[in-house]
Order: C-alpha cells, then sequence, then structure tokens
C-alpha cells in the first residue's frame, strides 16, 4: 500500500452562501420540535459529512452505486460488497464541517399535516422546526489526494487500479461549477425549495508530487490560487431538470401565516425572510399536489400518477416512500412596500349563539399585492408529465388553486404569466404537444380517460 504514491494534492476552498433556508436537523427538540444542528458556540454549521452525502449523490446523477464510475468510488470510497466480496475503502476527498463566516440568523417555521378529504388540519399534527436563513454564509473547505492507483481489497487479495487523474479533476470540477451555479441543495426537504446554496469566491491549489516544502508550509489561509477548474471541465448543455419559470401577481389578498407570540405584536404577520415577504416552497408543493389529485380523480385516473409525481410517504414501511419528481422554490416579493400590506381585526365566532367568542380577538396582516418570480423543476426523464403541470397553472390562474391560508374567504388568488420551459416561451402549440404527451402516457399504462 505505500508503494501506491501521491501524485498531487488538491486544495479547494471558497464561500457557500445560503439561498434559501436550510433545514439540517440537530435531533434536538430544545427550542423546537426539530432544531438546527449547532457547534459549540451556538453557531450553526454544516457537516462534512452531510456535504459529502449530498456531493457524492449530485455526482452519481441517481447511478446505481455498482455502476458509478472507478474515480467517483477513489473520490468517495467504497462500502462493504458482500455479494462480491469487495471490502470498504476510504475516501480520498476530505470535506470539512463549513463553519459560518459571519452574522446568521436562525428561524422558526411551522409545519402542518392537512387531510386531503376536507381540506382541513389534523388534530395535534402542528409542528415547528429551525431553518438557517438566507445570506447566512459558511466556509467550504476541501483536500483531495491524488494517487496512481485505486487499492482495494477482493475477496481478500489487495487490488490495483491505475486511476485517470483528468477524470477526478473533470468530477471535481463537475462539482464546482454545479455549486457556483445553484444547482446543489443541503440538507431536508431540498424537493420543496430549501437547502440551495451558491458558491462564490473559489480559490484552488494544487500542490505536485516534488513540491514537499510547499506542502507542509500550506494552509487553507495562505492557500495560492494557482488553477481554475473550468481547465478541467467544459459545462453540459443536457440538465436532468426541466426549468419552469413565470411571472407571478397577487390578484386578490395572500396570508402566508407567522405567528408571534409576542403581546405587543400582531398574532399573525406574512411570513417574512429578511423583510421581503415569500411563499415557501412547502406551501406550493402541497397545494400543487393537493389540487393535482382532485384533477386525476375528475379525469377517472389513478392516484399513483400523482404519487409518481409529487412523491410519497409510507408510515408504514420506509421501501415503499417515493421521492418527488417535482421540485418546487420559494417564492420572493423582492420589490414590496409599506402600503403593500394590509392589517385587519378579527374573531372567533361561537357557532352556538351566533356570537363573538370570549378572548378570541386576534390581528392579523395580509400581502394586498405583489409581484415576484415563480420557479418550479421537473425530472427531465419524467417530461411527458408536464402536461399535468400545466394543468395545474391553469387552474391558479382560473382561481380554483388558492395558495396560502384563508382562501376560503377568497384570499390567495394568483396569476402566473410569461411562462417559459428552460428559458424559451410557452406557446400554445408547445402547451398542445405537452398535454397531448400527459394523455398519450396515462393510456399507454392502462389508466383509463373518461
Amino acid at each position: 500500500m505505500s508503494a501506491n504514491k501521491v501524485i498531487e494534492r488538491i486544495f479547494i476552498k471558497g464561500t457557500l452562501k445560503v439561498i434559501s433556508p436550510i433545514s439540517i436537523g440537530s435531533g434536538n427538540d430544545k427550542n423546537t420540535d426539530k432544531d438546527v444542528m449547532v457547534d459549540g458556540y451556538g453557531r450553526p454549521y454544516l457537516p462534512g459529512t452531510s456535504l459529502a452525502g449530498v456531493f457524492r449523490s449530485y455526482l452519481a446523477d441517481y447511478t446505481d452505486f455498482s455502476d458509478e464510475s472507478m474515480e467517483l468510488k477513489y473520490l468517495f470510497g467504497h462500502h462493504n460488497d458482500f455479494k462480491n466480496k469487495i471490502d470498504s475503502t476510504i475516501s480520498n476527498i476530505f470535506i470539512s464541517d463549513a463553519h459560518t463566516l459571519d452574522d446568521f440568523d436562525i428561524m422558526v417555521r411551522d409545519g402542518i399535516r392537512i387531510d386531503r378529504r376536507f381540506k382541513s388540519t389534523v388534530s395535534g399534527s402542528k409542528f415547528d422546526y429551525e431553518v438557517v436563513s438566507p445570506n447566512t454564509t459558511f466556509q467550504l473547505r476541501i483536500e483531495v489526494i491524488i494517487r496512481e492507483q485505486f487499492e482495494y481489497f477482493h475477496n481478500g487479495k489487495l487490488r490495483s487500479e491505475r486511476i485517470n487523474p483528468v477524470e477526478v479533476k473533470r468530477l471535481l470540477g463537475k462539482l464546482l461549477y454545479a455549486l457556483e451555479n445553484e444547482k446543489i441543495s443541503v440538507g431536508a426537504k431540498t424537493n420543496r425549495g430549501y437547502g440551495l446554496v451558491k458558491l462564490i469566491n473559489t480559490e484552488i491549489e494544487v500542490i505536485g508530487l516534488n513540491d514537499y516544502e510547499r506542502f507542509v508550509e500550506f494552509d487553507f489561509e495562505n492557500l495560492v490560487n494557482n488553477v481554475s477548474y473550468h481547465d478541467w471541465y467544459k459545462p453540459e448543455e443536457v440538465s436532468s431538470y426541466i426549468d419552469i419559470t413565470a411571472d407571478l401577481q397577487v390578484e386578490s389578498s395572500l396570508m402566508i401565516r407567522s405567528y408571534s407570540f409576542d403581546p405587543e405584536q400582531l398574532d399573525q404577520v406574512m411570513m417574512r425572510v429578511g423583510d421581503k415577504p415569500v411563499i415557501p416552497g412547502t406551501s406550493w408543493g402541497g397545494a400543487l399536489r393537493n389540487h393535482a389529485l382532485k384533477l386525476v380523480n375528475k379525469l377517472g385516473l389513478s392516484e399513483k400518477i400523482v404519487e409518481n409525481l409529487f412523491g410519497n410517504v409510507d408510515t408504514n414501511n420506509n421501501e415503499d416512500t417515493i421521492y418527488s419528481r417535482v421540485r418546487t422554490y420559494e417564492t420572493s416579493f423582492e420589490s414590496v412596500n409599506k402600503e403593500d400590506y394590509q392589517i385587519i381585526r378579527r374573531t372567533k365566532i361561537n357557532r352556538v349563539s351566533n356570537s363573538a367568542a370570549n378572548r378570541a380577538l386576534f390581528d392579523e396582516e395580509y400581502l394586498a399585492r405583489g409581484t415576484a418570480k415563480f420557479r418550479l423543476s421537473l425530472e427531465q426523464k419524467e417530461e411527458n408529465y408536464l402536461g399535468l403541470l400545466l394543468l395545474l397553472f391553469d387552474e391558479i390562474n382560473h382561481g380554483f388553486l388558492p395558495i396560502g391560508g384563508e382562501t376560503a374567504i377568497g384570499r390567495g388568488l394568483v396569476k402566473l404569466t410569461n411562462i417559459k420551459i428552460n428559458g424559451q416561451p410557452l406557446t400554445d402549440t408547445d402547451k398542445e404537444k405537452y398535454l397531448d404527451k400527459f394523455i398519450s402516457t396515462v393510456k399507454g399504462v392502462n389508466y383509463e380517460l373518461n
């Protein structure tokens, strides 16, 4: 094993900027039902183990472990393969815990389980959880060792395979490109818009085999940027996701509740990140999924279409849980003034006496108007189901699919215009084509249309 020489060492550092809230739980419930992970000083951090798992998953691109390239296994390690009698190996990429660089803010968000039959909350199912707010920055540090060979034990015997350093660097370049272009999310609820990060201030130093002095004196603080990852990787045009964007405008008032326990503040306010009102990706995911179920039922189709598209959690058997092929994102209203908010006072009604209930007066704030950018992604391999999403957009625009709370009193109506698919305007011809594909697909898998 000692004869397996180190050819190069690659050191990478940069800053991970949080684009959308990160939910990375610690297992503790001191402050909320799910507290964010913090270090000994109470500052949030991203564990290197979590980052390594996310990075490997992105580079593998849904490939089964047994089919991963040798260079990918070399980088991230090989687990025990009892079937083929291959022992596990250590990784040759070392990712440090990413600690915060500047000020940070930990926000609390609420979740609730909805009874889809009655569109009402399930009793006792409310929960809250902490998230790291957008614009928080983390220090990313990575070290990669490139050796002559990939060594592992097969059936008790040492095996060696020559490594292609060019391919290893290509994988690293692909990873850095994805991080710089907001293609990777970390933590939980990533298919609902959480955990999106962007790499900035990327620096790379490569230290060669014979540069012993530089290696001995190396420190990330004195890293010398001597190479660009663009020399290793040329961006691929093919994406694994179909990206859908649109301009969103509030047609009636909008209420995404955020509760306050301060007696001097309003009881309910519009959810914000900083001073910007937002619609969380979780709200979009729940609303779209629920209405998609209504649509397929009206069309006489199987609910499995929706489960396969939006995901499904099997509480009895985790192996039957399906991940979402649709990724929703947080919608942020960038240009909102104080005048765009309205505050009203309401009270709960005693249905028996038809009078105001005792001690049930509350104040609430809602967004009366505003515009934002809407975004949603669909896995490329599920393109045939894009027609169903376009039907949902029509339902939104016709007022049949409101978003947020208090929809029973007219809130939550929005309009989507200027819809684009992968940056190209959606034409009537395109829309008809996608709808035809959807109909043909559901017919082709023995689903019957009425």
